[in-house]
């Protein structure tokens, strides 16, 4: 029965969210709750697309920002889940509104993610390390060098696979 009221709370978000901008404080009120249900496996998929909405209308430099901030309480073992999707979600939005958070913030985000006991946590930081790279290039990759030889060559395969996108893509751009 919970899941069916919080699946229509977030049906109704979506609804008021696309009727145009909300003030920072109102997102502030929701951000919280918002990435407290991301890694649910009912209603996942629904508090993503809220935040989505509430990136679009607010701004992802501020949502983006805050799921962040909200990350660091999310990193212990019990959360892993809301960890992964988190990082997954800013990941996606970063592609779909361009690098309009702090990057610095975000390197921290990957790096806990990094040192995480659970390999999804590990491999939703290195996807979003993967779309910074498309930002930020090869700077990216010396911010971790310091870090486990085996998360290095993951991150260098996903880097390299990352690379091959962009070369890809300059060839049928006829760049």
């Amino acid at each position: 029965m919970l899941g069916k009221v919080l699946k229509l709370k977030l049906e109704t978000l979506l609804v008021v969210l696309g009727g145009g901008p909300v003030s920072l404080c109102v997102a502030d009120c929701m951000l919280a709750d918002l990435v407290d249900k991301v890694g649910d496996i009912k209603n996942g998929q629904g508090a993503t697309s809220a935040l989505t909405a509430l990136a679009e209308a607010t701004s992802l430099d501020h949502v983006g920002q805050e799921v962040g901030a909200c990350s660091p309480a999310l990193f212990c073992p019990e959360e892993s889940e809301n960890q992964s999707e988190s990082l997954m979600w800013l990941a996606n939005a970063i592609k779909e509104f361009g690098l309009k958070v702090p990057v610095k913030p975000v390197i921290e985000s990957i790096k806990k993610g990094l040192a995480a006991s659970n390999p999804a946590v590990r491999t939703a930081s290195i996807t979003l390390a993967g779309v910074l790279y498309l930002y930020m290039g090869k700077t990216l990759r010396t911010l971790f060098e310091g870090e486990k030889a085996v998360l290095v060559q993951q991150l260098d395969a996903e880097l390299a696979k990352v690379g091959g996108v962009i070369i890809h893509l300059m060839h049928v751009d006829g760049v």
